[in-house]
């Protein structure tokens, strides 16, 4: 399965904890983990870097406190709201949303946490996190449930050629091939047929390869 992009959008210093554990998650579920702490961009501003990433990645993940943080000057917002306006532009779907158990002082952020998390306007999200235990295990479903949910949508509707291992001819991959029952670590999708079949699938080069047929 090709890595994705999973970009980090918070406040650095009150959630550098948070961020590092969120890291380490990504990596371990083997995508990749875009962080302006870690981007190499030279010759670009930071509002270019962060408004790229935000624009680029495959999943944004927003993770959330009691601060507001820095407002970027001639915008009137935050640089995080501005991350967050700037994803939910390029694309409304990619949006993960986690809220850390804090005080809320700071009006500016009230009124930031009140929209993302808004009934008809915002984003459902899990229990707010008191630990970073809880946000990496939260973060982790939401990631495997996405995946899995484009993955099936995308069996339905883009039937292939899969090519049994090693060295078997090409066989064709259905609409109905069956339903997704699960992402597996190394990031193969193991599908179960009408008639109890188990088939694991990996996407290589633009094609999916049947790697793994039971009865």
């Amino acid at each position: 399965m090709e890595r994705l992009k999973v970009f980090l959008s918070s406040t650095q210093k009150e959630l550098q904890p948070e961020r590092d554990s969120a890291e380490a998650l990504v990596a371990e579920l083997g995508h990749h983990c875009l962080r302006s702490e870690t981007l190499d961009a030279p010759g670009c501003s930071p509002w270019d870097a962060c408004k790229s990433m935000a624009e680029a990645c495959d999943i944004y993940v927003g993770i959330f406190g009691s601060s507001y943080g820095y407002r970027v000057p001639n915008l009137g917002i935050s640089a995080t709201e501005m991350e967050y306006r700037t994803a939910r532009t390029a694309d409304p779907g990619k949006i993960f949303i986690y809220i850390k158990e804090s005080e809320v002082h700071d009006v500016d952020q009230k009124r930031f946490l009140e929209e993302v998390q808004g009934f008809s306007t915002g984003y459902f999200r899990h229990a707010k996190f008191e630990t970073c235990a809880e946000l990496a295990e939260q973060i982790r479903r939401d990631v495997i449930t996405w995946t899995t949910q484009r993955v099936s949508s995308f069996m339905l509707l883009r039937p292939q050629k899969a090519y049994a291992q090693p060295n078997m001819p090409p066989i064709t991959v259905p609409k109905a091939y069956g339903t997704l029952k699960a992402m597996a670590g190394d990031g193969s999708f193991v599908f179960e047929a009408s008639d109890g079949t188990i088939r694991v699938l990996e996407s290589r080069g633009g094609r999916v390869v049947l790697t793994a047929t039971r009865n």
